[in-house]
């Protein structure tokens, strides 16, 4: 595989294999990226874009994309793909890959053959590559560029528009004409929520705060998504002007517009508007019906303290809380209230945490273990990478795996179709059951992807902390394009986020947990919006 060995892989790119079957020359531009910066390697990559089938092609101009990890560029490489860019057809595969490679040449010739590509590709992908490639032309005030961009916010394409409103949102001094345009379009509510949101960010860093307010007013309180992510796309916004909305989103029947609410509280704990703030954000994880945000928000919660707060003051305010859910009974909460203890590395938790090292329950016991070698040992990441570090490891339950068979079908239905995922019990056994037990106790239903990368991944998982951890479970599936593996914050503290990936990955190998293979379903990595509905999930037994 990728890690291979690298003299075998020489004597097989000798046999020349441009002429075989397209399976051999999938593995062989797989291998390549082993050696990226090759010159004998590089030519192999440019001798198979000129081969008959589509898919060889796709995969050669990626190979060119993952060379945007090398710093040192060749130009005749560029050379040689501006020329092969001339006779492509609107919908070649392999352009959008090439057109990331010329993007970062950031040559100015480029930008009529960008704004050409933009207007006449027939994918969403080779759109959306086209403006990012033309970022730095952007920044530089290039007004043709910026019309392009002011015009794509409104495309039908959710990852076109996406795409340039978020390069939009990084830019600091956007011409008045361009501001102009995104105002008339923000007024206009029902944008997608993603795509509005990085229109608010941009109109209040311009000073259109008016604006901002006017359109965050005008979205009806039942539109919770679009509401929730408006009011969390500007930080600045003055918390009175939405605390109202705030009080109403965080008891919200949907659990990711509750999470988002709380997240919201969290990041304003840290703000002139801190103690209004934080008395509702903890008043309300009390009374919250989604009793597994708890656990995640707190850990949030610490993470903006502990940049304004005395560590004393926040080891006292977590040990309150760590006895208040104690006592309820809420032990996922309370041990990670235990890891925030050990994260302050303040002398007066460890007798606190040494007392509940000896707790007879077990993940009270591991949190406290945890949270001292924390304390003690650690270099220190953000405190919530460790809430599920500690937590108990998920038991295997052979019966349910067997009554599944190897091959389970994994079958998301959403706002724009059906995703078919066949996942590989053998190699991911731990996490193939636990997206079982997710599914069966619907986990997944009425859930909103949130993050969808264009070109290369969308992700999808119900907040929160289910209480085990998975085990990370590095197999022999490829990093291929469609392919699903396990969310995580480092090795072994998986649970139930997955990701779905647009492109092959040979470089994420050894890093992730790969469960399966999307079997139909692909065209939907393209059409997918950001937070589009998983309506309903369902396990289909291998047969």
């Amino acid at each position: 595989g990728f890690h291979g060995d690298l003299d075998s892989l020489h004597k097989f790119i000798k046999l020349d294999p441009k002429g075989e079957e397209t399976p051999t020359i999938l593995a062989a531009i797989y291998f390549l990226q082993r050696e990226i910066t090759s010159p004998e390697v590089q030519h192999w990559a440019l001798q198979f874009l000129k081969h008959k089938d589509p898919v060889v092609r796709e995969h050669a101009g990626y190979f060119f994309y993952t060379m945007l990890r090398v710093s040192k560029k060749d130009p005749e490489i560029s050379k040689a793909l501006v020329a092969y860019l001339t006779d492509c057809a609107p919908d070649e595969p392999s352009v959008a890959h090439i057109l990331a490679y010329l993007g970062g040449d950031e040559n100015k010739a480029y930008i009529p053959m960008l704004i050409d590509w933009f207007k006449k590709g027939k994918s969403s992908r080779i759109r959306s590559k086209a403006l990012e490639a033309m970022t730095p032309f952007l920044i530089a005030g290039n007004p043709n560029v910026g019309d392009i961009y002011a015009q794509a916010v409104q495309d039908k394409h959710y990852q076109v528009a996406s795409k340039a409103a978020a390069i939009l949102a990084t830019c600091k001094n956007l011409d008045e004409g361009i501001i102009k345009q995104l105002s008339s379009h923000a007024l206009d509510h029902e944008k997608r929520p993603g795509v509005l949101a990085d229109l608010l960010q941009i109109l209040w860093n311009h000073q259109k705060h008016q604006t901002v307010l006017t359109t965050i007013q005008k979205i009806p309180t039942e539109d919770e998504i679009r509401l929730v992510m408006a009011i969390n796309a500007v930080e600045a916004i003055p918390f009175e002007k939405v605390q109202p909305q705030v009080e109403r989103l965080i008891k919200s029947d949907n659990i990711f517009v509750a999470s988002t609410a709380f997240s919201l509280l969290a990041q304003r704990c840290q703000s002139a508007d801190a103690v209004k703030a934080l008395k509702l954000l903890e008043e309300g994880l009390k009374t919250t019906a989604y009793k597994q945000l708890r656990s995640e928000i707190l850990m949030s919660l610490a993470d903006k303290l502990s940049k304004h707060m005395k560590p004393t003051d926040l080891v006292e305010r977590f040990k309150s809380h760590y006895q208040y859910y104690l006592d309820k009974g809420d032990t996922i909460t309370a041990a990670s209230c235990l890891v925030v203890l050990g994260h302050s590395r303040t002398a007066s938790a460890v007798p606190f945490l040494k007392e509940a090292s000896q707790s007879k329950d077990q993940r009270i016991r591991l949190a406290a273990e945890g949270a001292l070698s924390i304390h003690d040992h650690f270099k220190l990441g953000p405190v919530y990478y460790y809430e599920m570090m500690f937590a108990p490891t998920l038991a295997f339950d052979w019966e349910l795996l067997k009554r599944f068979g190897r091959f389970p079908k994994l079958i998301f239905e959403t706002d724009a179709g059906k995703m078919v995922i066949e996942m590989d019990a053998e190699q991911a056994p731990m996490a193939v059951q636990k997206l079982i037990q997710h599914v069966l106790s619907k986990t997944y239903n009425n859930l909103h992807i949130y993050r969808v990368e264009p070109n290369h991944v969308i992700q999808a998982g119900s907040p929160g902390n289910y209480g085990h951890r998975v085990l990370a479970e590095y197999n022999h599936i490829l990093k291929e394009e469609h392919t699903m593996g396990l969310g995580d914050f480092g090795k072994d503290t998986g649970s139930q986020h997955i990701a779905l990936t647009h492109l092959m990955r040979p470089h994420n190998e050894g890093k992730y947990t790969q469960i399966g293979r999307m079997i139909s379903g692909q065209q939907l990595m393209n059409d997918v919006d950001k937070y589009d509905l998983i309506t309903t999930s369902r396990i289909e037994t291998d047969k």
